[in-house]
């Protein structure tokens, strides 16, 4: 499960600018409700969680370009100076969280946790 909290600082960092607003979480979706100018304004959709991890878009919203993201200790991803697709390596750590059946819960408390991420 994705958090919330993550969920809805991808949308301020620009993924999926037409969700409005992050609603309730179930164990593998969560309801958005998306503007939709051309019927009532607004649509509730649900968003399966593994279509998310899977948008480079959301993990671009993560990590904005020209923002140093920290890992735990607090040191720089890589040893090159923050790449504009920096991005791609916390999607990689996720991804290898999951390939090897492991929690991702600290993942996210970690991207969370740090100032300097999302």
């Amino acid at each position: 499960m994705i958090p919330k909290a993550i969920l809805e600082k991808a949308v301020a960092g620009g993924w999926n600018e037409d969700i409005i607003k992050v609603g309730r979480h179930y164990p593998d979706c969560c309801i958005v409700f998306k503007s939709n100018l051309k019927e009532t304004g607004v649509e509730t959709l649900s968003i399966n969680f593994r279509d998310v991890v899977v948008d480079p878009l959301f993990w671009q919203s993560l990590f904005p370009i020209g923002e140093c993201h920290c890992g735990k200790d607090g040191h720089a991803l890589n040893s090159v100076n923050c790449p504009a697709d920096q991005w791609r390596y916390r999607a990689h750590d996720f991804y290898n969280l999951i390939l090897t059946g492991k929690p991702t819960d600290d993942f996210w408390r970690e991207l969370l946790s740090h100032p300097t991420n999302v």
